[in-house]
């Protein structure tokens, strides 16, 4: 008798749009094609384009030369019971006889087979949750025949039957690059549309919701920018109004949100609502101490969510792919008792780790702190949550990643509160994030709003910090009013004594310092520096950072670069401790200088760049000041070319220098570069009075006179 064949049953159309799969698409091919059966299973959340790049895999053309006809798909997603599972596979195989063991029949058919065979089990994951022991029964008696293949797409991120052999691929999102041609393919006006690139990222480059993205797009005509609009105001309800997994992205989060398996393990969803206010995720060790300390069996709840693919594992953090934190966060479906839950976990956080400074808590502070962000976002008008939690969190930020998200939202709901304490705080330190981030005539609004509250409650320590920032946010904004900035040094030294603490009073004494440096008094500012030095001191290393790095730059002035570079160093190293942060950045810049002066080029340029990749991590620009000083020593350094690009990078900054006269700094750095170039090219009347109110006659002559080249410039320059 001849043997029985399979019929194939109807592979559905795959689509014609396919990116960022073809590696895999190949190597999966190549893998069960090999003379020994290997079973595959490729897993991932739903959306993420499992059945497409499976599909994909079976129309390869080494898959069809080697299997011929013989791929068969069995279409589980509706398998939700294990004699629906079995029918489904009967069908699929097209077996014409039904016995009252369908196993059987299935086993006897596919063992009377002659020729190799692969079976497509697709969303294997409904009958496995459905009943596992069952579906672990059934693979176990397929994987004894020889001659067939075992393909499997399942929403998890294991395997199912641990004990089996299988080749398994995490199945991840498409890079940049492919979800920009997918996205481009269905809606093909968008080529030049300059905000798709956030579109796509906002979804987390997930094929499925790409799709319906672009779909919306072609009909409704919305560019990328209203599509970001609209979605983060509708989620992804927006995402497809289909009737299936296919055609709309909230039936696809769905099935795997309310499977057999989360409904059994009602913890998992509470962990999943947390997870999802968390945007990068988190360790289990922060889960257990902090977000999640009240969740029993926490580690078979993260089973649970790993098991059905809501929650993905990369190293030891746990998180919630974008599109599915969207769904879970839809009041529709979020539980809302969570937000108070989380907020309350985020506050407790704040309080324990402000407490303490050391490595340890700022790598914690650093991993969790747009978590924080986050989760405190959500908080509405409670002086409580505002004290313990967000301004703690703006105060972080200020020091290592400022940026005005948390310290403005705290300003929103402070304004609502009748507490003029808590409202002068977050004026204050509003003006200090501000000044961080150069937005230096805000901050001393800012500065100005707080202090006249703090009056108006006589908090005079308070008074003290608000005049001394306004004194030096005044020196950074060319506003020449020295007698201002004197006024309110005078009146926060009059508050210290008044008050009776001497740390304070230093830091009174040392801007006046300060002052006097630059006013061309640097004898008196060194006076002032060294008097107040030993009691700052004591008052911890960040201050006293700061005032090395004052006496420093004195020293700098009257040029006693030994004396500058010991104090720099000692600033150096204090700072260095403490992370990336701005000041950390200037002490940086303050060597680079030093190393230029003494003709340490490549010190000088390795200084700057650590510079610049301190600038970097905090998400801001070199200033137009510090790219001067690195492109002098590249210049210094026979690097002419790196170093003129810098050059003209740092005299178009919009803010070259953050004082007063920069503006003649600019039109003299133009000029200079100009005459570099050209010895024939004179400075224009403006030009020349620029020049003059910035250097010296002797230094002006060398700059017009026939020799001079862009090589004059590291040793004319020794202090930029």
């Amino acid at each position: 008798a001849t043997a029985p064949q399979a019929s194939c049953s109807i592979m559905p159309a795959n689509t014609s749009i396919f990116h960022g799969r073809y590696s895999i698409v190949t190597e999966l091919a190549g893998i069960i094609t090999r003379p020994l059966p290997q079973h595959v299973c490729l897993l991932g959340p739903g959306g993420m384009g499992k059945t497409s790049t499976a599909l994909a895999v079976m129309e390869h053309a080494d898959i069809r030369a080697y299997f011929t006809d013989q791929l068969i798909w069995v279409p589980c997603v509706k398998a939700t019971s294990f004699s629906i599972f079995l029918d489904t596979l009967h069908t699929s195989l097209g077996i014409s006889t039904k016995s009252l063991n369908p196993l059987n029949d299935i086993l006897s058919h596919l063992e009377g087979l002659s020729v190799p065979i692969v079976l497509l089990l697709d969303n294997f994951e409904t009958p496995w949750n459905t009943d596992e022991s069952e579906a672990e029964r059934v693979l176990c008696r397929l994987r004894k025949l020889s001659h067939v293949t075992l393909f499997i797409t399942m929403r998890s991120s294991t395997p199912p039957c641990a004990n089996l052999p299988w080749v398994s691929i995490n199945l991840q999102a498409v890079d940049a690059a492919a979800a920009r041609e997918i996205y481009v393919k269905y809606q093909q006006n968008s080529h030049d549309d300059p905000a798709l690139p956030r579109l796509l990222a906002l979804i987390g480059h997930m094929p499925l919701a790409i799709k319906l993205l672009a779909r919306l797009s072609t009909v409704t005509g919305l560019s990328a920018e209203q599509l970001i609009e609209e979605y983060n105001k509708e989620g992804t309800q927006m995402l497809g109004q289909g009737l299936d997994a296919k055609t709309s992205m909230d039936i696809c989060m769905s099935l795997s949100v309310y499977s057999s398996r989360m409904k059994a393990h009602p913890g998992a969803f509470t962990l999943l609502c947390m997870l999802s206010m968390l945007p990068v995720g988190t360790s289990y060790h922060t889960l257990s101490r902090w977000w999640a300390k009240d969740l029993p069996n926490l580690a078979g709840m993260l089973d649970v969510l790993k098991s059905t693919s809501l929650v993905e594992a990369t190293g030891t953090t746990f998180f919630v792919l974008p599109v599915i934190q969207r769904y879970i966060r839809h009041p529709s479906c979020f539980l809302d008792w969570i937000r108070a839950c989380m907020i309350e976990s985020a506050c407790s956080f704040l309080k324990e780790h402000s407490l303490i400074n050391h490595l340890s808590t700022i790598e914690s502070m650093s991993s969790e702190s747009n978590n924080l962000e986050a989760v405190l976002l959500t908080a509405t008008a409670d002086p409580r949550i505002i004290q313990h939690g967000l301004l703690p969190l703006a105060q972080y930020q200020r020091n290592r990643q400022p940026r005005l998200d948390v310290i403005e939202h705290s300003l929103k709901l402070v304004n609502d509160i009748d507490d003029k304490i808590l409202q002068a705080d977050i004026y204050y330190w509003h003006g200090q994030i501000l000044s961080t981030l150069r937005h230096y005539g805000r901050a001393l609004h800012a500065y100005t709003q707080a202090l006249t509250l703090y009056q108006s409650v006589s908090d005079r320590r308070s008074c003290v910090y608000c005049r001394l920032a306004l004194a030096v946010t005044m020196r950074q904004t060319h506003i020449e009013a020295v007698a201002i900035q004197q006024e309110n040094i005078v009146a926060a030294q009059a508050d210290c004594e008044w008050i009776g603490d001497d740390g304070l009073s230093a830091r009174c004494l040392a801007e006046r310092g300060v002052l006097y440096a630059s006013c061309g008094h640097p004898d008196l500012a060194l006076q002032l520096l060294m008097q107040a030095e030993p009691i700052i001191a004591l008052r911890g290393p960040i201050s006293h950072a700061y005032c090395s790095q004052q006496i420093s730059q004195a020293y700098m002035s009257i040029e006693d670069y030994h004396s500058a570079h010991h104090w720099a160093t000692s600033a150096f190293e204090e700072l260095a401790k403490h992370g990336a942060t701005a000041a950390y950045a200037s002490a940086v810049c303050n060597l680079g200088r030093l190393y230029h002066r003494f003709g340490k080029y490549e010190e000088s340029i390795k200084s700057m760049r650590r510079c610049q990749e301190i600038h970097a991590s905090l998400g801001q620009p070199l200033p137009g000041s510090y790219l001067l000083i690195m492109g002098l020593p590249l210049v210094g350094a026979e690097r002419t070319v790196d170093g003129r690009r810098v050059l003209d990078e740092a005299v178009q900054m919009p803010r070259m220098f953050p004082s007063g006269d920069d503006h003649d700094h600019a039109a003299s750095w133009q000029f200079i570069l100009h005459r570099a170039d050209n010895q024939m090219i004179e400075p224009t009347p403006d030009e020349m009075a620029a020049l003059r109110r910035q250097y010296l006659p002797t230094i002006i002559d060398t700059i017009l006179s026939p020799s001079f080249s862009i090589h004059s410039l590291p040793t004319l320059f020794r202090d930029p």
